[in-house]
């Protein structure tokens, strides 16, 4: 880049940050939060509190950045107190002015990505971290999760609300809890549970409105989540792993059967680890002659779980 463009960057991260800067309150609270963002968007290779107060930090008289400076920088990350859910409505008001209305020529109108993701961890201080699956890894791994909500459109992508997820064994951790501040009022939710939360958040914020909401298995499988995106009338397409049942008829109080191995043979049904489908993607949820949406066709062959599922007509 040139020296005039990365200037009229910088102006331009000046410009962004002006837009959230009320919801950080205090002056000094601000000046901290626009040094950190700048820090974090710069080539340094160590993002540490320390390396972005010696290199953006600004002093009240110019001078250089002192030890005083960086402890002032680990006290914002560490005690500053913000209002996030005015930010992410900030964050939500700004993609529905940019970037929502390239939906209008789009047939599938403004979709809602959920998805988590795992940042590697060493220690066992930080908030959440435990040992647990991480996509970034794709293995089990010492890290935090989070759950997120995009939104996409043809012309970007915008996360719109995030949450921490902690695992029950922090939950149950008073000693820790205290001692890295995390609320009394903080209860375990699952990651569906999250999600869920999420999307009644954006809706209630009222900027943003989904055509679609789309997810993986983790987020498909959950019987709760899908009951709360028909309540609400949202559509949704959510993949689901191959070993739910699903019911073309009302299964009333029955319970599914899992067929043992000679059971299986006798009927005909693939051995447990050869069946043919590994996943089933089903576009389901509020859909009705308006929308003009056909439902693919979907192989249940094979398919047993707790739950069941009914697809009605």
């Amino acid at each position: 880049m040139t020296r005039d463009k990365v200037r009229a960057a910088a102006r331009n991260v000046d410009a962004y940050f002006e837009v959230f800067r009320s919801v950080f309150g205090r002056r000094e609270t601000q000046t901290h939060a626009q040094a950190y963002l700048k820090g974090l968007l710069s080539c340094t290779r160590r993002k540490t509190c320390e390396s972005i107060a010696l290199g953006f930090a600004e002093t009240r008289d110019g001078a250089p950045c002192a030890e005083k400076d960086v402890v002032a920088m680990q006290s914002f990350i560490t005690h500053g107190k913000w209002l996030p859910d005015r930010d992410m409505q900030k964050v939500q008001a700004a993609f529905a002015k940019e970037l929502v209305p390239s939906c209008r020529g789009w047939s599938i109108g403004l979709v809602a990505v959920l998805d988590e993701s795992g940042f590697e961890k060493s220690g066992t201080e930080s908030v959440g971290v435990a040992r647990q699956y991480c996509g970034r890894l794709g293995k089990v791994d010492n890290c935090q999760v989070g759950v997120y909500l995009v939104g996409v459109t043809p012309d970007g992508t915008c996360p719109l609300d995030q949450q921490l997820f902690l695992p029950e064994a922090w939950i149950k951790d008073k000693a820790r809890r205290r001692k890295t501040q995390v609320p009394k009022e903080i209860t375990y939710q699952s990651k569906p549970e999250i999600a869920a939360e999420m999307i009644r958040r954006t809706h209630e914020a009222g900027h943003v409105k989904f055509d679609w909401i789309t997810g993986d298995a983790l987020y498909g499988d959950s019987g709760p989540l899908r009951a709360a995106l028909e309540a609400s009338e949202v559509r949704y397409e959510l993949a689901v792993r191959p070993n739910l049942t699903v019911w073309f008829v009302d299964p009333g109080n029955r319970t599914t059967v899992t067929l043992g191995t000679k059971q299986r043979k006798k009927h005909g049904v693939p051995p447990r680890g050869r069946r043919r489908l590994k996943s089933i993607l089903l576009c389901v949820g509020f859909v009705n002659a308006a929308h003009g949406v056909e439902f693919p066709k979907v192989d249940c062959e094979n398919v047993h779980h707790k739950a069941p599922w009914f697809w009605g007509s």
